[in-house]
C-alpha cells in the first residue's frame, strides 16, 4: 500500500510496502539471509544502495552473511543485491499501488 502526497511542485510516495517486500526477497530468498521487517525498514530514507549496505552492516545480518559465505560482504555483493532489488521492486509495484484519480497529468499541469 502506498500513499501519495501532492504538493505544488512534486508528488511524493510515502508508506510504501513495495521496497520492503523487495528487500525481504533479496536477502531471504536470494541470499539465504533471513532479515526481519524491522531490519528491512530501519534504513528507510537512504538511497536504496546505501540501504542495502546499512542492512549488511547490522551486526546480526553481518554475522549471518559471514557464516553463510565464509567472508565479509563486498561491493560486488551490494551491486548484485541492488540489481536484484530493482528487479523485484519494479515487478511488484502493481501489487502495491493503485492509481489515484486526478494524479494522471499532474506533471503536465505544473510544467
Amino acid at each position: 500500500m502506498c500513499g501519495l502526497w501532492t504538493g505544488p511542485e512534486r508528488l511524493s510516495i510515502f508508506g510504501c510496502f513495495a521496497p520492503l517486500n523487495a528487500f525481504l526477497k533479496v536477502f531471504s530468498e536470494e541470499k539465504g539471509i533471513d532479515i526481519t521487517y524491522r531490519q528491512a525498514r530501519e534504513p528507510m530514507g537512504l538511497l536504496k544502495i546505501d540501504h542495502i549496505k546499512a542492512i549488511l552492516n547490522m551486526p546480526e545480518v553481518k554475522a549471518k552473511f559471514q557464516v553463510r559465505y565464509n567472508r565479509d560482504w563486498n561491493m560486488d555483493d551490494v551491486n548484485e543485491m541492488y540489481r536484484s532489488f530493482e528487479k523485484h521492486l519494479f515487478s511488484s509495484l502493481r501489487n502495491f499501488t493503485d492509481p489515484i484519480p486526478g494524479v494522471a497529468g499532474y506533471d503536465e499541469a505544473v510544467a
